[in-house]
C-alpha cells in the first residue's frame, strides 16, 4: 500500500497541534497566526518549542529543514506567521 504524501502545510499544522497539546491556551489553528512579532500569539517558549517540534516533523516526513533555529533566529524572522513558515518550507523543498 503506497504511503500518503504529506505536504508542508500539513507538517506545520501537525506541529502546531502538538504544541497546542502542551499549551492548550493557544488559539485555534490558522495559517494567519503570528508566531513572532507584534501581536504574536506565541510567547518565546512557545516559539522555540514550536520550531523544535517542526524540525522533528520535517525530518520524520523527509523534508529538507530550512534551519529555522540557527544562531540568527531571533534577528532573522520578525513578524512571521504560520503561512510564512509553510512558504519557507515549500521554497526550500521545491527542488526535492
Amino acid at each position: 500500500m503506497p504511503s500518503k504524501k504529506i505536504n508542508s502545510a500539513q507538517v506545520v499544522k501537525n506541529s502546531y497541534l502538538k504544541l497546542k497539546k502542551i499549551n492548550p491556551k493557544l488559539r485555534k489553528f490558522s495559517e494567519n497566526l503570528k508566531i513572532k512579532g507584534n501581536q504574536s500569539s506565541f510567547d518565546s517558549v512557545d516559539t522555540i518549542t514550536f520550531f523544535s517540534i517542526l524540525e522533528k516533523e520535517l525530518e520524520k516526513n523527509s523534508f529538507k529543514n530550512p534551519n529555522f533555529m540557527n544562531e540568527n533566529f531571533f534577528f532573522k524572522y520578525d513578524n512571521i506567521n504560520l503561512a510564512d513558515v509553510v512558504n519557507i518550507i515549500k521554497k526550500d523543498n521545491a527542488k526535492r
